[in-house]
């Protein structure tokens, strides 16, 4: 019976628990001050970053038209040798170039006027780690470690997200100083269309010589066929047997494909090389990076509301389990005289009438 009514008293209504919330005021506003000064210190200890956004779209089609692709070939790609050229017109790739060590390093040796100093020496020298970040602030004890610590700054500090649906790559570099985040996100900009340009071209140059000696071969066999075919022909130009009238053909037939094959190598030749001399972008820029005015982080607002969040919960949830358990541990003693008669048997109620 004793469990039978703790088992009632445990259940807790929405508008008895908003009741015995509604108790515990003081708890709240406890919460209240709690997430106020956290936010503060969170703040307060957290270094002030400022963010420059820039966004890249891969655009090449019309160039390539010109070029002399198709119209399937130009958009998929799909013509013989584009798969080479596949890697430095996707922005996956893009994103995987911006985080490669090798262009962290070339992006780190930038200038800053305003600082006389290189980036990556800039963000070493004002390096400033906070109560919430994963940088202690340690100092490396050899040169590889500096290095090593340096790139791991700035790849901190730059951030690329691709996208393979929409063709673009959109890029975001934060920085303590507003003027340097927007300086080093056209930085980033500028060097990855510099190394795109300069890879891509080392791949064109390769087939421009491949496409140069098949033209050659070609030209040669052509012209070696030609030879056979006129020698032959004034040496049996008034015969009229059949089967030398047959070898003239067959020679005029091989000098024909020969002279095709020839074109076909020669106009490959050409295009390539129109391939080598385009002056197109590797990517067009959507939207440039312009200096920020607000910080990115830390953003108190949003941190404010999720410590309250999750303090109010915590309250909510304490008050209910101690007021379930302090029910739980008086149930039987904290029965009314009318709830004791009404559990009483009905033999002891007729002795005690």
């Amino acid at each position: 019976m004793t469990n039978e009514h703790n088992d009632t008293i445990i259940q807790h209504t929405p508008w008895s628990a908003f009741n015995e919330c509604r108790r515990h005021y003081l708890l709240y506003l406890l919460a209240v001050a709690f997430t106020v000064v956290e936010t503060v210190i969170y703040t307060a200890s957290t270094p002030k970053r400022y963010a420059a956004f820039t966004e890249l779209s891969n655009e090449h089609k019309e160039t390539d038209l010109l070029l002399g692709m198709s119209n399937i070939s130009a958009w998929l790609k799909t013509m013989p040798g584009a798969d080479d050229e596949e890697g430095m017109r996707n922005p996956e790739v893009y994103n995987n170039v911006i985080h490669s060590d090798s262009f962290v390093n070339i992006v780190g040796s930038t200038y800053l006027d305003k600082y006389h100093i290189t980036y990556k020496d800039y963000l070493y020298k004002n390096r400033r780690p906070g109560l919430f970040s994963d940088d202690n602030g340690a100092t490396p004890t050899t040169a590889a470690d500096k290095r090593l610590y340096q790139t791991a700054l700035i790849k901190d500090h730059i951030v690329s997200e691709a996208s393979g649906r929409m063709g673009t790559i959109k890029i975001r570099v934060d920085d303590y100083d507003p003027t340097v985040a927007a300086i080093i996100a056209d930085t980033v900009t500028l060097r990855l269309q510099e190394y795109l340009a300069h890879h891509r071209l080392q791949g064109i140059e390769l087939k421009v010589a491949k496409a140069k000696s098949l033209m050659l071969s070609a030209r040669k066999a052509y012209y070696k066929a030609q030879a056979e075919y006129a020698k032959y022909a004034d040496a049996h130009d008034s015969t009229t047997l059949v089967k030398e009238q047959s070898t003239i053909e067959d020679k005029m037939k091989k000098r024909d494909n020969a002279f095709a094959e020839y074109q076909k190598n020669t106009i490959e030749y050409y295009r390539q090389s129109a391939f080598l001399h385009r002056s197109s972008p590797a990517f067009a820029v959507v939207y440039y990076s312009t200096t920020p005015r607000d910080p990115y982080t830390p953003s108190p607002i949003v941190n404010f509301f999720a410590v309250l969040t999750i303090a109010v919960i915590l309250v909510t949830w304490f008050i209910l389990i101690r007021k379930t358990r302090s029910r739980t541990a008086t149930g039987p003693q904290s029965l009314s005289v009318n709830d004791a008669e009404q559990q009483m048997p009905e033999s002891e109620m007729s002795k005690k009438i």
